[in-house]
């Protein structure tokens, strides 16, 4: 699920890049994690649940702002949701997380109404600005300006 373009997959720089991106982004990368199933299923429900929210009850948070809850990873005891938001247009994103933030306790209650039925315990939210394609695109124009020497003819 990396965000890169390449001409073509056999060549050794998109190799390249696949190794960077897995190293530097392994949550995306399809590394191994030990989420238990339990914790996946609870944190699908959480990105469903928040991305509503989102979209329907806190426009006054998000004003003009596109918010995609791109990541959600639920702690082993399902007390601490880590959400990991990405905001379109890009700029003052910092201040719109600032203000996602401060009402972090009116949107753990809305997500409680939701999922009062099916969660025992509503964990605490914590949000972070996902920055998985910023990183592939800084890794894409590095990898893009390294200039390679031809191999010389061998005799």
């Amino acid at each position: 699920m990396a965000f890169l373009i390449t001409k073509s997959h056999n060549s050794p720089k998109s190799l390249l890049i696949l190794r960077a991106t897995q190293n530097l982004i392994p949550r995306l990368a399809g590394l191994p994690n030990m989420e238990t199933t339990r914790q996946r299923r609870v944190a699908k429900l959480i990105q469903k649940e928040l991305s509503e929210i989102f979209q329907r009850e806190a426009r006054e948070l998000t004003g003009n702002y596109l918010i995609t809850i791109t990541l959600v990873r639920v702690s082993p005891d399902l007390g601490i949701a880590k959400t990991y938001l990405s905001f379109l247009p890009d700029k003052n994103k910092e201040q719109q997380l600032e203000l996602i933030q401060e009402n972090a306790k009116n949107i753990r209650q809305a997500l409680g109404v939701r999922l009062r039925q099916t969660v025992r315990i509503i964990p605490g939210l914590q949000f972070y600005i996902d920055d998985t394609e910023e990183e592939a695109a800084k890794i894409n124009q590095l990898l893009s300006s390294i200039v390679i020497p031809p191999a010389p003819a061998e005799n």
